[in-house]
């Protein structure tokens, strides 16, 4: 039991040292494919409501 609760402390570790970047690089810094979607932003300002013809 003591080694199972051992490993997953461990296992938690890992993760979280890999999400804060202490291994070199941080998850948002890798370019997993080229083809992702492009993040789209829309203001207020930029949508125009016009009535329909």
């Amino acid at each position: 039991m003591r080694t199972l609760i051992f490993i997953l402390l461990l296992a938690n570790l890992v993760v979280y040292a890999f999400g804060a970047g202490w291994l070199g690089f941080k998850p948002s810094e890798l370019k997993i494919s080229s083809g992702s979607p492009r993040v789209v932003e829309y203001k207020p300002r930029d949508i125009r409501i016009e009535p329909l013809p």
